[in-house]
């Protein structure tokens, strides 16, 4: 019963938005005329007459086509460096943009001569810019004004886009004459990946080398004497001179170089020679060599050398010192090697021997045939 009812109201409320629908919308509509100016479309809805615009004997087409945009004018200041022969732009450029003064309109009133640019509105371009600071360069002037005739005048220079005028006003600055700082390290004998001061030195050895701002600079390695056993990483370093080179530094690395020890036995049993480290100790030498007819009585160096003794000292070896195989035993000079000792050239180690002592009488051989007549002589 209850859906029954709900059907009649709904055929109920259909039918009265039908009835609604069919009248037309002029019925609710306040009579008004809309139009307040001449009808220039094909659909005169209020039945108002058209009014024929009047050419004046101007030709229609120029009565119909739109007319010409008023120009513009955009100048572009870039603060550019040089740079390895180049001019990059090393900060944000200024953009300007202004109408142009000389172009006139007619208004939607009728009014000929209207500019988008007024005298008044032109005389309020003016600016003063400062030059932006640049670390390491030098800016052609302090300043520059902007106004409406600098803003044209540098965009006229440019090209013409659509009906903008592009141009561009660089300012180059000039660059600084700066200092790089250079450290120079070098390989530690305790622990080969790290670097630090060179042997018997309390601090760094620093260098400079100058050059114009964002231009490269060779830096050439430290030589001759100043690195005496070592080896430069690189001979020769390119760089370029940064910006702020206050607190700029490059570090030049030295690895310790190798040197070869040799050993002459003398006719006696014969050893392998070895590699060391400049600064690295000498180890203990082999005194168990044998010799026929000798006995070794230990070792020289062919040339002075300076090693650290047990009380932390600089001591020198001297090329004529007889090494014996008491100074390596406990207690000895040389207990823990010949410390800190390897110099900056090759060594070489020669055995000393002494002849061990002969009998003060001969024993001679003789043999006879069995035949032999000792009466015969």
């Amino acid at each position: 019963m209850k859906t029954f009812k709900m059907k009649k109201f709904l055929t109920l409320v259909l039918a009265a938005m039908m009835l609604i629908t069919s009248v037309p919308v002029n019925v609710f509509a306040e009579s008004k005329n809309y139009d307040k100016t001449a009808i220039t479309s094909v659909q005169d809805l209020n039945k108002t007459p058209l009014t024929v615009a009047q050419t004046n004997g101007k030709p229609a087409k120029d009565i119909i086509k739109n007319p010409d945009m008023p120009k513009l004018y955009t100048m572009r200041a870039d603060y550019k460096v040089p740079r390895n022969d180049e001019e990059v732009i090393a900060y944000q450029p200024y953009i300007a943009t202004v109408g142009d003064h000389e172009y006139t309109y007619t208004d939607l009133d009728g009014n000929e001569g209207q500019k988008v640019l007024t005298d008044e509105e032109k005389s309020k371009i003016k600016k003063k810019i400062n030059l932006p600071d640049i670390d390491g360069y030098t800016s052609p002037t302090p300043s520059f004004t902007v106004n409406y005739e600098y803003i044209k005048n540098n965009a006229e220079k440019g090209n013409l886009d659509g009906n903008e005028n592009k141009g561009k006003h660089p300012y180059l600055y000039k660059a600084k004459q700066g200092t790089i700082n250079i450290k120079h390290s070098f390989q530690k004998l305790e622990n080969l990946e790290e670097y630090g001061y060179r042997d018997g030195d309390t601090d760094f050895i620093y260098t400079s080398q100058t050059g114009v701002t964002g231009t490269s600079v060779t830096i050439k390695a430290l030589g001759g004497e100043k690195i005496n056993g070592y080896v430069p990483e690189v001979n020769v370093l390119t760089t370029q001179v940064p910006q702020n080179s206050a607190k700029f530094e490059i570090e030049m690395r030295y690895n310790r170089a190798i040197y070869d020890v040799k050993f002459d036995s003398k006719g006696g049993t014969e050893l392998p020679g070895m590699t060391l480290f400049y600064g690295q100790t000498i180890p203990k030498l082999n005194f168990d060599i044998k010799k026929l007819g000798a006995t070794l009585q230990g070792w020289k160096v062919n040339k002075d050398i300076t090693y650290i003794d047990q009380a932390g000292k600089k001591q020198t070896l001297s090329k004529d010192t007889l090494i014996k195989k008491e100074d390596f035993e406990v207690g000895g000079k040389f207990q823990d090697g010949i410390k800190y000792a390897m110099p900056a050239e090759g060594l070489t180690f020669t055995a000393e021997w002494t002849d061990k002592p002969k009998a003060d009488y001969v024993i001679q051989f003789w043999s006879e045939k069995p035949d032999y007549n000792d009466q015969d002589s």
